[in-house]
């Protein structure tokens, strides 16, 4: 790789990584063309992307961020960075994949918010709802209420008129 590509990818390294909170690294050892391409395609449909980096490059732009210094010893053999704006979407595109494909990406770990974040906490993040489905559910509790309340106080006038018509 030439010095000024160099520059150029070091550069967009700083960007991503000063951008993003969330960023999760994988190794991509056995992982074909082909499947490379529709690992991508599925996470750029949640807003995300896939950079494959130099390991020498990412430890110089994590140091000179001075952020997610923990990642530094994480980049050893081929490493990719995902990152994106919609974590819970990403990591269920991601984890998804991993299932299907067999093992030809693995997770090497996530990091949000200055937190290292595990394989398996990456996993747990899968199974988390997305922000829709959490959304919806607000949304029917915040409108079910005033109908039960409703309901629960007309349940004694309906009872008392219960009585009265019985009789």
């Amino acid at each position: 790789m030439k010095r000024s590509c160099k520059k150029k990818h070091l550069n967009n390294l700083i960007n991503i990584i000063s951008q993003n909170s969330f960023v999760i690294l994988v190794n991509f050892n056995c992982l074909v063309a082909d499947y490379s391409v529709n690992l991508r395609n599925e996470i750029k449909s949640t807003d995300g992307d896939f950079l494959v980096v130099k390991n020498s490059l990412a430890r110089i732009a994590i140091t000179k961020i001075g952020k997610f210094n923990f990642l530094l010893d994480k980049f050893i053999g081929p490493v990719a960075i995902i990152y994106s704006s919609d974590m819970i979407a990403t990591v269920k595109v991601l984890v998804d994949f991993i299932n299907n494909d067999h093992g030809r990406v693995s997770i090497i770990c996530a990091t949000n918010s200055d937190r290292l974040l595990t394989k398996d906490d990456v996993v747990a993040l899968a199974k988390l709802p997305s922000l829709d489905e959490v959304r919806a559910k607000i949304m029917r509790l915040i409108f079910m209420i005033p109908n039960r309340l409703a309901h629960l106080l007309n349940l004694p006038a309906s009872r008392v008129f219960r009585v009265l018509n019985s009789k």
